[in-house]
């Protein structure tokens, strides 16, 4: 880059302090904490450490069994300020020190994250920042095939952290294949997922925060579709699963909320009373453990087992393990709503849409194409929800009852308290019907292939990068959808 303008787009702690700053950039993960250290002298630095594991490998048993499987680490580590107002967040594969570096480093000038690769030994690239995210010809390619917020992400972001060193599972010395590793200071201090869940919740929330306002300026808000795509469409996910072990001996196990409604919005955000009581979905170990049976559930390196490679009969280490609604997409929501970009109304009635398929609804996808580009911004609300509101209703004037269009202009026109109210009850009806089916091997087989096909779409996605990340099974490839009723349908 010319110096002129590194100047403009690199002042974060990386950028600035080291990268304009050295003659010979760091080669090494050593060097590059070696060079962070440095920092550190000025008083400006980013002191504060903290390492983290996690392996789709880690927690399988180390035995006869597990002999030819080949163990794979990734390790991330965090450096900030003593405020946490700053921060460098860097990844790399766990085994190979001298590998493959990617770094994220926070640019308080543009509020957004810089993203850099260090491809080769002395050579580092710029890979944009999280304004490219969103920029035609950067959105959904390089870095942002998977940061599609412009933030940071991590795939399993609350409690139990199927594959990360946890506070509820740990990954032994043993299962770690590196003596150099094991016995290195990154591994031996490493912390637990719960440290590094609210230092991603808090960029995630920041990098959001500083994109609604970059759309809200003099009085318009611009790129008004893209802003509010993850209202009505999946931008991302984050895989949730049971707290339960799959192979413990539980007569029941809790199954994740939010795969049967968006709990973190519906619940959460707009508070309908339905989703308050903390009850979460339960079924019985028996019906579980026969429908891992009876589809053939595996774990496996390859998608037909062989004796070259690692095959395990069974399912991932926490059981149920299967997309959600992403943190990225719902703290959208949440602060599209507290900054009035849209109100909670329209919020609700576009969720109750299809409120039984929290990700990938088609009917929900299908309102986007009504978000006009701009929209107007008066004493700090914007009146994008009224527009986008009255041209679903005139376009619902045409289509057929059951349409997206006719369900919205449906919820839109009841009041404010009369929607909630039909929305709470709606929801109840549902969950008592999702629990009438679980509580039968039928619905929990239906439930399972419902469990399926999502993670077959999340599958197709950028962020499924390993073999052993999801179950195999041998159900067919389908695209399934949950109905009001708790059924399950084509």
């Amino acid at each position: 880059m010319a110096a002129n303008d590194a100047a403009t787009q690199l002042n974060d702690p990386w950028g600035a302090l080291v990268l304009r700053k050295v003659d010979v950039f760091p080669g090494s993960l050593d060097e590059v904490l070696a060079a962070l250290d440095k920092l550190n002298q000025g008083g400006g630095g980013v002191p504060v450490q903290s390492s983290f594991f996690v392996s789709e490998t880690g927690l399988i048993p180390v035995n006869a069994a597990s002999a030819n499987l080949t163990r794979e680490f990734r390790a991330v580590i965090s450096r900030t300020d003593a405020n946490n107002s700053t921060v460098v967040l860097i990844s790399l594969p766990a085994e190979d020190r001298e590998g493959l570096i990617e770094l994220m480093s926070w640019d308080t000038v543009k509020q957004a994250f810089n993203f850099y690769r260090r491809p080769a030994k002395r050579e580092w690239h710029w890979k944009g920042d999280s304004g490219a995210a969103f920029r035609s010809g950067s959105a959904a390619n390089g870095c942002f095939k998977c940061h599609v917020h412009g933030a940071p992400i991590m795939k399993e972001l609350r409690r139990p952290w199927n594959n990360w060193h946890s506070e509820v599972a740990g990954i032994p010395r043993e299962a770690i294949p590196s003596q150099e590793l094991r016995d290195s200071v990154l591994f031996q201090q490493k912390s637990g997922a719960n440290v590094l869940e609210p230092i991603v919740r808090g960029w995630i929330n920041s990098t959001v925060a500083a994109r609604v306002n970059e759309h809200m300026k003099d009085g318009i808000l611009t790129g008004a579709p893209d802003l509010v795509r993850p209202l009505f469409e999946t931008t991302t996910v984050n895989l949730g699963s049971s707290s339960r072990l799959s192979e413990a001996n539980t007569p029941t196990l809790d199954l994740p909320m939010n795969f049967f409604v968006n709990s973190d919005v519906v619940g959460d955000v707009l508070r309908l009373p339905a989703l308050l009581s903390g009850s979460v979905p339960q079924v019985k170990r028996a019906f579980y453990k026969a429908t891992l049976a009876k589809f053939d559930f595996r774990l496996a390196e390859v998608p037909l087992c062989d004796a070259a490679t690692f095959c395990r009969k069974g399912d991932t280490h926490f059981a149920f393990f299967v997309p959600v609604p992403s943190f990225g997409d719902t703290n959208t929501i949440r602060q599209l709503i507290a900054r009035n970009v849209i109100t909670q109304h329209f919020a609700l009635s576009v969720l109750m849409v299809d409120f039984p398929n929290p990700v990938y609804s088609a009917s929900r996808s299908r309102l986007l194409r009504y978000v006009p580009l701009t929209a107007a911004v008066q004493n700090g609300s914007s009146d994008l929800a009224e527009k986008t509101a009255a041209a679903i209703v005139q376009a619902a004037a045409t289509l057929p009852a059951g349409s997206p269009e006719k369900r919205f202009a449906a919820n839109w026109a009841l009041a404010p308290n009369q929607l909630r109210a039909a929305a709470d009850a709606r929801v109840k009806s549902y969950l008592t019907a999702v629990r009438s089916r679980l509580a039968t091997q039928a619905g929990f087989d239906a439930y399972t292939r419902l469990a399926q096909s999502r993670r077959n779409r999340f599958a197709r996605s950028g962020l499924n990068e390993f073999p052993l990340l999801l179950p195999r099974t041998n159900l067919p490839d389908a695209e399934l959808h949950m109905n009001a009723d708790g059924t399950v349908a084509p």
